[in-house]
């Protein structure tokens, strides 16, 4: 049985907010084990970004 998981980063561009959109899209066609969200300190409001990224992936 092969198990999948996937790590994100919060984007840092409505672009990339489409794109990790679009992209969580077909990555839950792949029924991973589990997606982890990657923050980065250097990003400005990072916990948010991170936190809000976290609850759309699991909802």
């Amino acid at each position: 049985m092969t198990t999948l998981s996937y790590e994100i980063f919060p984007p840092k561009s409505q672009v990339g907010k489409d794109n990790l959109i679009r992209t969580i899209a077909e990555l839950k066609k792949l029924d991973p084990k589990f997606i982890s969200v990657t923050c980065s300190n250097k990003e400005t409001n990072f916990i948010q970004k991170t936190i809000g990224v976290t609850n759309y992936v699991q909802n």
